[in-house]
């Protein structure tokens, strides 16, 4: 039997060049999938700066010289103190301003005991949706009912109102025992 070193160096060399490229095209790719990682990391921080954004473009919209000139109710709630409504129809919703005299308005909390209390579920029996709340500052936000019936959002706003200066009320002093921290000396 003779082996033929010519036919066995080709075929090792073809086996070499075909390894050689297979590891380059999986160093390659573990490198693209990395780098690939990197920009998603980075890509995450888009969704928090357009949520941003939309909040300061609905500010400077809200508070063109235009919106003041707008109809204000005014009245006082036992704990809330004063408060200022300013309502703006739109084609396919209703924009509410409300501003409070405490400086206790908070969007997150307001949506998560939204969500706790059954209010969500009376919106969503309401609208079909929640309403959008857009918290400017801890004195305003702004609240998206999506609805033009002026006696339904009349009505939403009135129980809001209720629920702002009960139910809301008294998570703001539930807050405080997250804030019960001890530190050892």
């Amino acid at each position: 039997m003779t082996i033929d070193y010519t036919a066995l160096s080709v075929c090792l060399t073809v086996l070499a060049i075909g390894l050689a490229i297979f590891l380059t095209i999986r160093s390659s790719f573990s490198k693209i999938v990395e780098r690939l990682d990197k920009i998603q990391t980075h890509a995450e921080h888009i969704e928090t700066i357009h949520e941003i954004i939309l909040r300061l473009d609905e500010r400077i919209k809200f508070f063109t010289p235009q919106q003041f000139s707008k109809e204000t109710v005014e009245g006082t709630l036992k704990n809330l103190g004063k408060v200022k409504i300013t309502a703006e129809p739109q084609k396919d919703q209703t924009k509410y301003l409300i501003e409070v005299e405490k400086p206790v308005l908070d969007e997150g909390l307001m949506i998560k005991k939204s969500k706790e209390s059954g209010l969500e579920e009376k919106e969503i029996k309401l609208f079909g949706r929640e309403p959008k709340v857009v918290g400017i500052d801890s004195r305003r936000v702004i609240l998206f009912l999506p609805c033009i019936d002026p006696k339904l959002c009349t009505d939403y706003i009135s129980l809001l109102l209720k629920w702002l200066d009960s139910t809301y009320w008294a998570a703001l002093h539930e807050v405080h025992e997250y804030e019960k921290i001890t530190f050892s000396s």
